[in-house]
């Protein structure tokens, strides 16, 4: 996207959830001590990819409804030249991430189990991924979200008349919405009540339970067009219940005890549904703020367009590196953290790297295409 075309806020929105990825991870570097802080931190990570999820629905609804409401050149030749434009720019960097994480798995003798699951994003799509590539599982609900809604849009567009596919469009997407919440009902009817551990990788990092985060992202990004002036004018109320529903879900549930073993229903149902609508309501506030700083509009572009492969590499490739070569467990508290602020740097600039080179293939494909 040209510098122009930008939206500042979303930038810092995307900018946001990277470093809030990044920031969770200080807790691998130097154990806190108990309490608030020590206890949002691992949260921070949550929160930043569950972002991810939102805001990649956001942009995929934003175009859909834009072709098939207002240009209403929505076709399938439409859906094949959009799916390809976006496999062209985002899956050469995930399989060359995919192929480095193989040769350090292999370096360190760690065994990779079912690894041509990866290279068709069924690692997580309907049972627990292995501990290969762990990052990689809300690529897969992606890529799966975009498969599915431009496909059933023009399904649902063939049976009705031009006029009325900004109808269709909401009732599309609140269906699919509705189907995969389901998909988390039929989870919590037929498995007995789970623990974290078990919610975090069998529930929260599954494919077929978590398309619909990516849906309620593309519902505020029909929103954000279909009602242009409303938008505007819900910024703030939405910013309001946004902080005080994420109050609730990161403070007041811990707070109030309301554990996974007390209350599964909330925790298998209806927590990331809700983590995903009070993100979606960011969106109206975000997406209308503005500066005139320049410096802070170029830096957030640049960080928002190098987050995808600094979240590629961050995990499995730099944080696996850095803890294989160093002994780190057994430094100074002062040593630790300098560890950690290298670790952000090291992969600010490694995915920094990746995104300038690929974007130099990618230009150059257009250009010989």
């Amino acid at each position: 996207m040209p510098e122009s075309k930008r939206n500042f806020g979303l930038d810092a929105l995307q900018a946001l959830a990277i470093l809030m990825v990044l920031c969770s991870k200080i807790t691998f570097f130097m154990p806190l001590k108990a309490g608030l802080v020590s206890s949002l931190l691992p949260l921070f990570g949550f929160l930043g990819i569950e972002l991810f999820l939102v805001l990649a629905g956001y942009w995929l609804g934003v175009f859909l409804y834009r072709e098939s409401v207002f240009t209403r050149s929505y076709s399938l030749e439409m859906v094949w030249r959009f799916l390809k434009e976006k496999a062209i720019r985002f899956l050469p960097s995930y399989y060359m991430v995919l192929l480095v994480v193989l040769g350090i798995s292999e370096y360190i003798g760690y065994s990779s189990g079912s690894v041509w699951s990866y290279f068709f994003f069924l690692q997580n799509f309907a049972k627990p991924m292995t501990p290969l590539f762990m990052e990689s599982w809300p690529l897969c609900v992606v890529v799966f979200a975009f498969l599915l809604l431009p496909l059933a849009h023009w399904m649902a567009y063939k049976l009705v008349a031009p006029n009325k596919r900004r109808l269709v469009y909401f009732v599309v997407v609140l269906v699919l919405i509705l189907a995969f919440i389901g998909t988390k009902v039929v989870y919590y009817v037929s498995h007995s009540v789970l623990t974290l551990e078990q919610w975090n990788i069998g529930l929260k990092a599954m494919v077929v339970y978590r398309l619909d985060s990516v849906f309620i992202g593309v519902l505020f990004g029909g929103l954000s067009l279909s009602c242009g002036k409303s938008w505007k004018l819900v910024k703030y109320v939405g910013l309001g219940m946004a902080v005080l529903l994420l109050i609730f879900l990161f403070v007041g549930i811990g707070y109030l005890r309301l554990t996974i073993d007390s209350y599964p229903f909330l925790w298998e149902v209806v927590y990331l549904p809700l983590t995903s609508l009070a993100l979606g309501l960011l969106l109206p506030f975000f997406s209308q703020w503005k500066t005139k700083m320049r410096m802070v509009q170029v830096s957030l572009a640049y960080l928002s367009k190098s987050s995808f492969a600094v979240y590629l590499i961050h995990y499995s490739v730099v944080l696996q590196l850095y803890f294989y070569f160093w002994t780190i467990p057994s430094l100074s508290s002062l040593l630790k953290l300098c560890i950690y602020l290298s670790y952000v740097g090291t992969t600010l600039l490694l995915g920094s790297f990746f995104t300038t080179f690929f974007s130099r293939v990618l230009c150059k494909y257009r250009t010989d295409n």
